[in-house]
């Protein structure tokens, strides 16, 4: 098991990377995981020159951690959105990182009004048909990267252990598995964690 210090806080208050290391490091943390933006940009992007990653990683190890997870956030399915992921995969197995969490279309969408609507059940079956079809082309590629795709649950698509397994199932890829959230379906749902997780337990390889 490796105990994992999130960049995520620091990137959702703009602090620059070189404080959130420096954070988890004081933390007594060994392992970052690295979100997808911070202050300063896009942090993992495969473009051909590799000097921005090599000083990425010297930055993480300069503070003692190591890097072996980051969060990609919501992946769509679509030919720009495959790929994108891919691209922050062949950057993140660069670095050595071998797992790699992906959302599902979210359950709300905003309308002109700037209020966040829920989507109709029709574009919520669209979406899901086009992130299982996405994700169906983007294992093999990630898998012959060593960089292995999770779920992590969202209202709308996946949620509880349940949605999650079903999703897990029509993919059936041993390359895809579960980055389980217990206090999001505990706070969407109401539902008891300790419970909803065993319908996850032999494919959960990320606990947020």
């Amino acid at each position: 098991m490796q105990l994992t210090g999130s960049t995520f806080p620091y990137a959702r208050d703009r602090l620059p990377l070189a404080r959130a290391l420096a954070g988890i490091a004081a933390a007594g943390f060994k392992f970052v995981s690295l979100g997808r933006e911070h202050a300063q940009g896009t942090l993992l992007h495969d473009a051909g020159d590799k000097a921005p990653l090599d000083e990425l990683r010297e930055a993480i190890s300069s503070y003692g951690l190591r890097c072996r997870h980051a969060s990609y956030g919501q992946f769509k399915g679509d030919a720009r959105s495959t790929a994108e992921l891919l691209d922050y995969v062949r950057a993140g197995s660069y670095l050595g990182i071998q797992d790699v969490t992906v959302l599902a279309p979210e359950r709300f969408e905003l309308v002109d009004d700037c209020r966040q609507v829920p989507k109709n059940e029709k574009t919520m079956a669209a979406e899901r048909e086009a992130f299982v079809a996405g994700m169906g082309k983007a294992l093999p590629e990630a898998e012959s990267e060593g960089v292995g795709l999770t779920l992590a649950p969202r209202p709308g698509t996946a949620l509880t252990g349940e949605d999650l397994r079903e999703l897990h199932g029509a993919l059936g890829s041993s390359n895809f598995a579960v980055c389980y959230d217990p206090v999001q379906a505990h706070f969407h749902k109401g539902v008891d964690p300790t419970e909803d997780a065993a319908a996850v337990a032999g494919i959960t390889r990320v606990l947020l």
